[in-house]
């Protein structure tokens, strides 16, 4: 069960974003192509081939109402979720509200901390 959620936007940071304990973490991809999404997804593949890590995603375009519907799609196919990776700032900031206002803590301390 999901209590504790870190959301990260700038995935390309990988050093950093592997330095956390989430082991099961799921990207929030935007599914139709752009420059940046593609960026951050390759990034997200290349860290889970390089730490053993399943790869766990959901689609998501970049507004705000699609990253509130990405949380239930997310927790409903991947329950025991620990880490977030989202598309851009507008959808972390969604999954952020959303899981927050389900009661879920972020131990990251806000949408784009470094951990």
């Amino acid at each position: 069960m999901l209590n504790r959620i870190i959301i990260r936007e700038d995935i390309w940071q990988q050093s950093i974003w592997c330095s956390a304990d989430a082991k099961k973490i799921v990207c929030l991809k935007e599914p139709s192509g752009y420059s940046s999404g593609n960026e951050r997804y390759r990034g997200y593949l290349a860290v889970c081939e390089k730490y053993g890590l399943k790869e766990q995603s959901v689609d998501c375009t970049y507004v705000y109402e699609e990253g509130i519907r990405a949380v239930g799609k997310m927790l409903e196919q991947y329950p025991d979720v620990d880490g977030v990776i989202a598309g851009n700032d507008m959808i972390a900031m969604a999954v952020y509200k959303e899981l927050t206002r389900m009661g879920k803590k972020n131990s990251a301390g806000g949408p784009t901390d470094r951990i």
